[in-house]
């Protein structure tokens, strides 16, 4: 049986530590959005307690499914519609963690 640990000695030779760096901002990001998506009742809405185990999978992957659509997160083509407001400005702590090189180390 692999442990936790066992697995991070392999995967630190595999990222600089730059690369750790850069993960360490993405991840809690990518988190924190799938537990948004997750946990949008309108997308994922209660399931009832008196369904078997294979049934609960079963409509909690049609879920999932509706919710990473309509998150627009499998659209075929990137979107050309702008992501900011044209007059949007980063916070103090953007500014700071954009002018640092984290993520320009990580994705050349």
């Amino acid at each position: 049986m692999q442990t936790a640990a066992s697995y991070g000695s392999k995967l630190a030779g595999a990222l600089t530590s730059q690369q750790v760096i850069a993960l360490q901002w993405w991840l809690p990001g990518l988190a924190s959005a799938a537990v948004w998506i997750g946990s949008n009742g309108r997308w994922s809405p209660p399931q009832s307690p008196r369904l078997d185990l294979c049934a609960y999978l079963r409509n909690a992957g049609h879920c999932a499914l509706t919710a990473v659509n309509n998150a627009g997160l499998t659209s075929p083509e990137p979107s050309r519609q702008p992501v900011l407001d044209p007059d949007w400005q980063p916070s103090p702590m953007q500014a700071t963690c954009a002018g640092n090189g984290l993520f320009a180390s990580f994705w050349p």
